[in-house]
């Protein structure tokens, strides 16, 4: 299940090896290819065994296709080069592209591997991040989910950067796929930002991933029309008028109809095709619904020329528990982008399967020590 998941192919980003195929014999088959152990099979192997059952680590989810050679190199040193969550990482984003393939999406494909922190606030300084297609970022407040959302974006909107080194050195790396490895480090201070892409200085990075960052809920408290959507998003008013017109079309969407006259907006729903509102009097919730799926598609067709991260910092906390499962849902379909949503709340347990969930500070019982109460 593991060989055919990854179409039989090394699941390492740089390599993706075939691992199958004809041997000397008209019926014979070379098969170079090993399933892996993210968490380790028994005590004491490498990477340890992450507090998983016996039979949770003996799995598909538990296990990573790769060819013998990397199949090797992994478990070198007991795997101190290659941490569980890189390799869960990796296997996800791997198999999010042989989805693709497999479904004749005839368009490139890149994803962000990496984000390390060099010198950051404290609870930063010295972490490395690695993404999933799907990632939630666990954190209380002032843990640094914001400078991490900001400087996922600042990659290619440096602004970001020069604005969170006003007080402070904030300096690091990531690493992306066009699918071509890139990696960028940076330096940022009083508001000066240095970039070296891929050990050579540049003034900026001329085509770096595209993010979508939501990170100001206040701003979807006060909007009211199309102009205040469209610099929520970061877009112009065309773009986001003809987004909105074209929701209701949009797979998955939860909106049945969408009027717009100058910058008025009105939406009707697909639960209450009786009510049309404007966008200003709809509920909490749904303006959180029709937002998120105007950023999902503006995601969707970016992804078409770069590679592209979905980012909310904070956008979702003010959902009561059966909202929140919903749009977890929603975000998880597979789509040819990254998610990656920052917030104090553990997602609710029916959908953490589907996510790369990080804690803050590192260590998984937070999860458990925060529970979200349920929100009228």
């Amino acid at each position: 299940m593991v060989a055919q998941r990854a179409g039989y192919r090394c699941s390492v980003p740089d390599c993706r090896r075939l691992t199958i195929g004809p041997g000397r014999g008209a019926d014979e088959v070379v098969d170079i290819g090993v399933a892996g152990h993210i968490y380790s099979a028994s005590p004491g192997g490498p990477r340890g065994t992450g507090g998983l059952s016996f039979e949770d680590r003996r799995s598909a989810e538990n296990a990573i296709w790769l060819c013998a050679d990397h199949g090797r190199l992994v478990d070198a040193n007991d795997g101190g080069q290659y941490p569980d969550s890189l390799l869960r990482s990796w296997k996800g984003l791997h198999e999010s592209f042989t989805a693709m393939e497999l479904g004749g999406h005839p368009r490139p494909f890149g994803w962000i591997e990496s984000l390390t922190f060099t010198d950051a606030p404290a609870k930063l300084a010295g972490r490395q991040f690695f993404f999933g297609p799907r990632n939630i970022i666990v954190g209380h407040n002032g843990s640094g989910k914001t400078v991490l959302t900001k400087t996922i974006a600042g990659i290619g909107k440096p602004h970001y950067l020069a604005h969170h080194s006003r007080d402070r050195l904030l300096s690091g790396s990531v690493r992306w796929h066009d699918p071509v490895p890139h990696e960028l480090s940076f330096r940022a201070r009083d508001g000066c930002v240095q970039h070296e892409l891929d050990g050579r200085g540049v003034p900026y990075v001329a085509k770096p991933y595209r993010t979508v960052l939501l990170s100001d809920p206040g701003s979807l408290w006060r909007a009211r029309g199309v102009s205040d959507l469209a610099r929520l998003l970061e877009v112009d008013v065309t773009m986001m008028t003809n987004i909105l017109g074209e929701l209701p079309r949009y797979p998955g969407s939860a909106v049945s109809a969408v009027s717009i006259k100058k910058d008025n907006v009105r939406v009707r729903m697909k639960y209450d095709p009786d009510e049309r509102r404007s966008f200003g009097d709809l509920f909490t919730a749904v303006r959180v619904r029709l937002v998120l799926e105007a950023a999902t598609m503006l995601a969707e067709i970016q992804s078409e020329v770069e590679p592209t991260l979905l980012v909310f910092d904070g956008f979702l906390e003010n959902l009561d528990t059966p909202h929140l499962g919903a749009m977890y849902s929603f975000l998880a379909d597979a789509r040819p982008f990254q998610v990656v949503v920052a917030t104090v709340w553990p997602p609710p347990s029916s959908v953490r399967p589907r996510w790369l969930v990080t804690a803050f500070p590192p260590d998984e019982r937070e999860l458990a020590s925060c529970a979200k109460p349920h929100l009228a």
